[in-house]
């Protein structure tokens, strides 16, 4: 009997009426304060309850409610996607404006509560409506693709959600949810494409990468990523440098490692200033990077024996970076797997002038293919996506990013 009413809250839960859900939830957690999966789907359902509000202070109180049960789930050891999304939540009663129209966003606002309470034509029928009015509202045309694929309707979800991105194809949602709706259509191959299209669109995004992961997982399979960990670092006053001890003495590791230290000293001394002799204060960026890990790579080689490309470098990561620069994907790689705050300013404009780099870099090289057929048979779920990921990546508010401790496809 009590397993029957865990389930009953856990099917109402995955059945998207999340609101519904709250009391079998609680009353579930009064008697099992320790059941984690249940916590956090309570966190979730009153943080989702919090929006269909429209009284600020008692958003406030959920939110906050939310936030709590958050903190103690992070406490007893919880790191799954859904309480990083639910830590990043405002607490202040803040909640999504979908348009700057009043009309358009009460409609997109009604239409949310619905689909919160699992009421899918009631949704569908305002998100129709919200279009009417305003055929250019991104949010509208993606919720009302989503809807239908919640409802099974596969095809006209995959044609709705490529009019989304038509609308912006610089946000990255409309390309992940496409991915859903291909996977469980059983087009795998597409849906990697559609995944590496939200990378290029938003790499800096932790929702893409949240996308990715999932689908990563789903598919068995792992991303190849390098991480390069920095063994020489420019002292505060720009004059000195600090290599790690643990580097061979006059071993090519520690020559190609002095040589990027140095590099970096150079350009913050006087070659930022003639790269960007209109810029202003220092900032680290895709040229000195790009030219530093090359001048690391070539001395490296020039210390080999006749400056042998097959000879291996006793360091494994600086053997991962001369592949990628003899594969021509320096910039892109710097730019996903180096960004910090200077570096992602370059973003747009390499993305502008070399976009078809960016994306054989992901293609070719990070996300490999791994399936010789361009699709497979459909496999449908036996319920829709699971709520989290449709409400987490679409309904939220952006999070708060760090970039360089979280970039976008670190470890």
């Amino acid at each position: 009997a009590a397993d029957a009413e865990r389930d009953k809250a856990t099917a109402m839960y995955d059945s998207g009426k999340v609101v519904d859900a709250i009391p079998l939830l609680e009353a579930w957690l009064q008697k099992h304060p320790n059941d984690l999966q249940i916590k956090e789907h309570f966190a979730w359902a009153l943080y989702i309850k919090a929006t269909t509000l429209t009284d600020k202070n008692e958003r406030m109180q959920l939110q906050a409610q939310s936030h709590s049960l958050a903190l103690a789930l992070q406490k007893a050891g919880d790191k799954s996607q859904i309480l990083e999304l639910l830590l990043s939540q405002p607490t202040d009663g803040s909640i999504v404006r979908y348009s700057d129209k009043a009309a358009i966003n009460s409609i997109l606002q009604e239409a949310e509560n619905a689909f919160s309470n699992g009421d899918f034509e009631k949704a569908k029928t305002g998100y129709q409506k919200a279009l009417e009015l305003d055929p250019k509202n991104y949010e509208a045309s993606l919720y009302y693709s989503d809807v239908l694929f919640r409802q099974g309707q596969y095809d006209a979800a995959e044609k709705s959600f490529g009019d989304t991105i038509k609308l912006n194809p610089y946000r990255e949602t409309a390309y992940r949810y496409l991915a859903d709706v291909l996977v469980a259509n059983g087009k795998k191959e597409r849906a990697r494409a559609q995944y590496i299209n939200a990378v290029i669109a938003e790499p800096y995004n932790r929702l893409t990468q949240m996308g990715l992961e999932k689908w990563l997982s789903q598919q068995s399979q792992e991303m190849h990523f390098i991480k390069l960990h920095d063994r020489a670092t420019v002292g505060p006053d720009k004059h000195s440098l600090h290599l790690d001890p643990s580097l061979e003495q006059d071993s090519p590791d520690k020559m190609a490692w002095m040589t990027y230290g140095l590099c970096r000293m150079m350009w913050q001394e006087k070659e930022y200033k003639k790269a960007f002799p209109n810029a202003g204060a220092y900032r680290h960026s895709l040229k000195e990077e790009a030219d530093c890990l090359g001048k690391m790579v070539q001395v490296a080689r020039e210390m080999q024996k006749g400056g042998d490309k097959s000879q291996p470098f006793t360091d494994t990561e600086l053997n991962e970076l001369a592949h990628v620069i003899d594969k021509g994907f320096l910039q892109p790689f710097v730019l996903i797997n180096r960004a910090d705050p200077g570096i992602v300013q370059d973003y747009e404009a390499y993305r502008a002038a070399n976009g078809s780099t960016m994306r054989a870099y992901l293609d070719q090289y990070m996300l490999p293919s791994t399936s010789k057929a361009s699709s497979a048979a459909p496999v449908k779920p036996a319920s829709p996506r699971p709520v989290e990921y449709k409400v987490a990546g679409v309904r939220t508010l952006p999070m708060t990013h760090k970039i360089g401790s979280w970039a976008v496809f670190s470890p």
